[in-house]
């Protein structure tokens, strides 16, 4: 093998792992593209368990669902992308419906490196890609009058 060959072998090599090397990254990693829509999607999740805490302290303070998400106090940049649904009370429980649009499909894993209070994340982090809504329960708790909600 001669100078030229070995240079050419040498260069072929180099490109073939530098190939490999930039696969593994995008596949380990994911592109920037699906890192977008993951912190999109997390961005949500965090506004969805803003606006579900919220609610719990609007039907603390009113004694009932809000008819729309304007009348909570939380940002209005928070509300923008979720379609909510004001449903039934019975026996001081109430029900009622927040859905979005999610980029991704998400599992647990999506959210354990991040703070979520209570138990709200797992629900939330659970979720299809698409159009998703989420069963919203409040009531009241065992020892006092707090009330607290969830996904159910």
């Amino acid at each position: 093998m001669n100078r030229e060959e070995l240079r050419s072998l040498v260069r072929t090599v180099f490109i073939v792992c530098f190939i490999v090397t930039l696969a593994l990254g995008l596949w380990i990693v994911g592109t920037p593209e699906n890192a977008r829509k993951k912190k999109e999607d997390l961005a949500l999740i965090d506004n969805l368990i803003d606006i579900t805490n919220e609610i719990g302290r609007y039907i603390g303070r009113n004694n009932g669902l809000p008819k729309t998400l304007d009348t909570l106090s939380v940002n209005k940049n928070k509300i923008k992308n979720i379609i909510y649904n004001p449903g039934d009370q019975k026996n001081g429980t109430y029900d009622c419906l927040l859905c979005s649009k999610f980029n991704l499909e998400g599992g647990p894993e999506d959210c354990a490196n991040r703070y979520y209070q209570y138990r709200l994340s797992k629900q939330f982090c659970k979720h299809s890609a698409g159009h998703v809504c989420f069963k919203i329960r409040c009531s009241k708790g065992k020892s006092d009058d707090s009330i607290f909600c969830s996904p159910v």
